[in-house]
């Protein structure tokens, strides 16, 4: 079972704690949130923990906001499929995650969101925080369905890699907004967006620098060595941004977009 299995109808803080080599033979290497309004974590670290899936944190049923805040996950793992570090469990709406001043490094996940996996949110901010050699198949870093708005300011990625689609962040559906960010090297060993793909919704990239990332994939999947964005996408704006020594094994060496 994992470290701390948690339900309550007031909500959960966890503040200035250490959650170190924990191991859950399902979900959850570390902690395990049950019909909790909201989920708060603040200057706190997540090492080596591991799971089937939500290799630290699990976020079952009727969370509304999940914030996390000054907090480090390092070399965490979900073995089977989803959320190397945090995931959101796939029956589970969640009105709010927020991460703001933090660190992921090395974290996987077998099939979705090495670092994150989110299913159904509202809102997904994320401000001045740091995504590095994380891996994951889809999602090296992030990779999220069904989200209204993903916001991300001021953040870095770095490294991450997935073997199929989304080297740094891979978003199903949903209108995405990135401002003043870095990509770097970050790669799709095996399919399409070295660094970032969106499928369905509307996208937003300003004062952004997206630099030597790469889309490997072979028999023409190798699309969009930065940035790959599909048919279904509304509508897309790129301004003031920087793409530099990106590449792509068939098309798009920095964008690949297909109307």
């Amino acid at each position: 079972s994992c470290a701390i299995f948690w339900i309550s109808s007031t909500g959960a803080v966890v503040n200035n704690s250490n959650f170190i080599n924990n191991y859950a033979a399902a979900y959850a290497g570390a902690i395990d949130f049950d019909v909790t309004p909201y989920v708060t974590i603040v200057n706190s670290a997540f090492t080596n923990n591991n799971a089937l899936r939500g290799g630290a944190i699990f976020n079952r049923l009727n969370i509304n906001n999940l914030t996390i805040i000054n907090s480090n996950f390092t070399n965490n793992g979900a073995s089977q499929d989803l959320g190397g570090a945090i995931c959101s469990e796939e029956n589970t709406h969640i009105n709010n995650i927020k991460v703001d001043s933090s660190k992921f490094s090395n974290n996987h996940a077998n099939t979705n969101g090495g670092a994150i996996y989110s299913k159904s949110v509202t809102n997904f901010n994320i401000t001045d925080a740091t995504f590095t050699d994380n891996t994951a198949g889809y999602g090296g870093a992030i990779q999220t369905y069904n989200v209204d708005s993903m916001v991300v300011i001021q953040s870095n990625f770095t490294a991450n890699k997935a073997t199929s689609a989304g080297g740094a962040i891979g978003v199903d559906t949903g209108n995405v907004n990135i401002a003043n960010s870095n990509f770097t090297g970050n790669k799709a060993t095996s399919g399409y967006a070295g660094a970032l793909g969106v499928q369905t919704g509307n996208v937003s990239v300003s004062d952004s620098r997206f630099i030597s990332n790469e889309a490997n994939g072979n028999n023409g999947n190798g699309l969009g060595g930065a940035v790959y964005l599909t048919h279904n996408i509304t509508s897309a704006n790129i301004d003031d941004s920087v793409f530099v020594s990106n590449n792509a094994q068939a098309n798009g060496g920095a964008i690949y977009a297909r109307r």
